[in-house]
């Protein structure tokens, strides 16, 4: 019987009035089976195949849409055929792609009606229809009328669907024996369980002999094995499942939450364990026999990565797939062919369940050097040949040949050695140590304005790839001697040569900067984050860093790192990246030191915010600001015995302390050039002591005390265009020391005397 809207405007009949509960209930089902496929209540997506979808994903005008079917407040929508979404921009901002229902009115004529009480005309064909939209993410608005179907997004250079939005329905049986209207609960199905217990083995694969070639032998190549989850045999007794193969022992409850799968492919689940023993969900009373433990998926993702044996960094990327046919199964995945010696990192995922399509997250990363490390000879003299010590005109040069039957696994040579005559200790902290790769290297020695001798004796030991070391046997002890003339003028002719040494450039620092501006060599690169870089903290990632000829760069990014900092006799520059702030205080140590971009705030009763204690080298502090409210009185914030550059930086505090101070002992001399700083200090901003020769230039300077800038003799300092705050009463602000030198190097320089109550604001 057709029954009638009773509002639609066409006058209904009498029956029309007694809708009857019976047929109502049959309305209910008949849609439960359309939503279900059957009444039994199994899952069915709402949105039935119609799936966002990428055909081409290096273009970014179109995504299509899947035929299916969905419905939007009850009411059903049908797409036929595969529709085409034009993008909005989807290059600059995801988007979201969604559908809508609208009714469309007939036009034909004929279908017009007058309504049966108020005598309006009114149409009573309409048609139901779809539309399908993409809007950029950040203007997507949910509302009823809208089913939100997929997101998509520009990931590096191709077009990815980046996450599905259709939902599922569940019904519950009991809607079929009722008389009222069923619940229809909407939920997203959880993905699949991580793998667990994911274990990695590796060794070579046999080598094999040619019978009709008998003295060809294949090349060794290494392969690794993932086991994951774990699988066996054992015995059940009522809820609870003991093993009995041999396998590694589990750890308490390590387990838990996960599922055993019988022989039966009966699945339980596990709500506690022993090291053997497995208790399950109350009631369950599983098969004896074989089992298997872990996702209960249909397949496994595996990605395995090589790294880079000294960024730690993958250079590529393999993916593997396999789907399982039935279970129980032995879980485990083998890559071969792969390369010895080589850090492999491996990562597992659960494909989707019998009835689901994601996988689930990647588990922990695990890894392992493929075909096992190799094994140095206990006598390994033989792995250097040609041992040699020679003078040469930038120091002393020494050189090896690397003997080709251990060049395999031979990463370089360490070297220690010592000028003063003395035997180099590799033991010993006290000695200079350096790496190479290469099968030379120059050791400096330090420049005498009189005749002396440089003695230099050396000694090497290997490293292999793995890190380890093996001493060389030392059958002789090469010695040289260099002599260098007294005069200015071969010291001169020596200072050329250095600077030749340095590529051209006239100072270490112009060939950094040139270095700066080139490309990066990432071998010498390291990263620092709180998360997804190399290391967590600074002095982790300069620990790691070995103590060779190198210059590093250490990259930090944003975050708080709490920690105090000592570089030893390492090469290191820090370079901060967006906010860093460091809390705690940093010594320099041997080596070129650079500081770029970072804020540091001096921990409780620190004696320094930057230290440096060799003369060796150089200290460069640029960009950062330095916070020392925190600092011991009387000491220096900044401190060294080197040459210092300190460029566009802050430095406050309201204690009475030095700001940057300098001392050079007789023989030493350092350079200092301090330039467009603002110093804020209780006591002198800038003192220097000894031979230290000061370009000061553009600096706003301020002070509680009488003197700005103090000098002590033999120094000299060139200052230029500083603008000086002293404290009241101040009567001057550059003060030379007793006796007093030739001041005519004060050049030019625009002299500010601003006498106020209080010097310092509270910020």
């Amino acid at each position: 019987m057709k029954k009638t809207n009773l509002f639609s405007g066409v006058k209904p009949a009498l029956e029309d009035w007694n809708f009857e509960r019976d047929a109502k209930e049959l309305h209910i089902k008949k849609r439960i089976i359309d939503l279900t496929g059957s009444g039994t209540g199994i899952l069915r997506k709402v949105a039935d195949e119609i799936q966002v979808y990428v055909e081409d994903p290096n273009q970014f005008l179109i995504v299509k849409v899947k035929t299916g079917s969905a419905y939007i407040q009850g009411e059903k929508i049908e797409i036929t055929e595969v529709q085409e979404v034009a993008l909005d921009d989807v290059e600059t901002e995801a988007n979201i792609i969604y559908l809508t229902y609208r009714l469309i009115n007939s036009s034909d004529p004929k279908a017009l009606r007058h309504h049966y009480l108020s005598g309006q005309e009114y149409n009573v064909w309409q048609e139901d229809s779809f539309e399908l939209h993409a809007v950029k993410e950040s203007l997507y608005v949910q509302t009823p009328d809208k089913l939100k179907l997929a997101r998509v997004a520009k990931v590096g250079n191709q077009l990815i669907v980046t996450h599905d939005y259709r939902t599922y329905l569940k019904i519950s049986d009991q809607i079929m024996n009722t008389l009222i209207e069923g619940k229809a609960v909407l939920f997203k199905q959880p993905p699949p369980p991580i793998p667990t217990r994911v274990r990695l083995t590796t060794d070579f694969e046999e080598a094999i002999r040619s019978n009709d070639l008998a003295g060809l032998v294949s090349i060794r190549q290494a392969y690794i094995k993932i086991e994951f989850g774990d699988w066996g045999t054992g015995v059940a007794s009522g809820n609870t499942f003991t093993k009995t193969t041999s396998q590694l022992n589990w750890t308490a409850n390590e387990w838990a939450g996960q599922y055993l799968t019988d022989q039966n492919n009966d699945s339980y689940l596990v709500v506690s364990n022993t090291t053997t023993v497995l208790t399950l969900e109350p009631g369950a009373t599983p098969v004896s026999g074989n089992f298997w433990l872990g996702p209960n998926a249909r397949g496994y993702r595996f990605i395995i990565e090589p790294l880079h044996p000294e960024t730690q960094i993958p250079i590529s990327h393999e993916q593997a797939e396999i789907t399982l046919g039935s279970s129980p199964v032995e879980m485990n995945y083998i890559f071969h062919g792969l390369t010895p010696d080589i850090k492999y990192r491996v990562r597992v995922a659960s494909l989707g369940g019998w009835h689901q399509e994601e996988q689930s997250d990647w588990s922990d990363p695990a890894e392992i050097i493929a075909g096992g490390p190799k094994i140095i000879p206990d006598d390994c003299a033989a792995i250097i040949d040609n041992l040699a010590v020679s003078a040469h005109d930038l120091g002393c040069k020494i050189t090896w040949d690397f003997n080709v039957a251990y060049a395999d696994f031979v990463a370089g040579v360490e070297i220690i050695w010592s000028d003063d005559g003395s035997e180099p200790n590799f033991e010993s902290v006290g000695y200079r140590k350096l790496f190479t790769d290469k099968n030379f290297v120059i050791l400096p020695t330090e420049l005498s304005t009189t005749d002396k001798q440089v003695i230099v004796k050396a000694k090497m030991r290997c490293v292999d790839k793995a890190g380890r070391h093996c001493t060389l046997p030392l059958a002789i002890n090469p010695t040289v001697m260099k002599q260098y003339p007294g005069d200015l003028a071969a010291i001169s002719a020596r200072m050329e040569e250095v600077a030749l040494a340095r590529g051209g450039y006239s100072t270490l620092s112009a060939r950094l900067e040139a270095l700066n501006k080139a490309a990066v060599d990432w071998r010498y690169v390291r990263i620092v984050a709180k998360s997804g870089g190399h290391y967590t903290s600074i002095q982790a990632a300069i620990d790691a860093i070995p103590e060779t000829d190198k210059y590093y760069i250490i990259f930090i990014m944003p975050g708080k790192y709490t920690e105090n900092i000592d570089c030893g006799v390492k090469l290191i520059g820090l370079v901060g990246i967006g906010k860093v702030l460091i809390e705690g205080k940093i010594n320099g140590g041997i080596g070129l030191f650079l500081v770029d971009n970072c804020r540091i705030k001096v921990t409780a009763n620190s004696n320094y915010a930057v230290y440096r204690e060799y003369s060796s080298k150089k200290l460069l502090l640029r960009d950062n600001c330095i916070d020392a409210t925190n600092i011991n009185p009387a000491t220096d914030i900044i401190s060294v015995v080197c040459d210092l550059s300190v460029r566009d930086c802050i430095i406050k505090t309201t204690v009475d302390t030095v700001g940057i101070g300098g001392f050079a002992q007789i023989g030493r001399p350092i350079n200092f050039f301090i330039a467009n700083n603002n110093i804020e200090v209780g006591s002198t901003c800038i003192e220097t002591t000894g031979p230290v020769t000061s370009t000061i230039q553009n600096n706003l300077l301020k002070t509680r005390s009488a003197n700005s800038i103090l000098v002590y003799t033999p120094g000299i300092a060139r200052v230029y265009n500083n603008v000086y705050n002293a404290r009241p009463g101040g009567d001057g602000t550059i003060d030379y020391g007793i006796p007093v030198p030739d001041t005519s190097n004060i050049q030019n320089d625009n002299i500010e005397v601003v006498f106020e109550d209080d010097m310092f604001s509270n910020e």
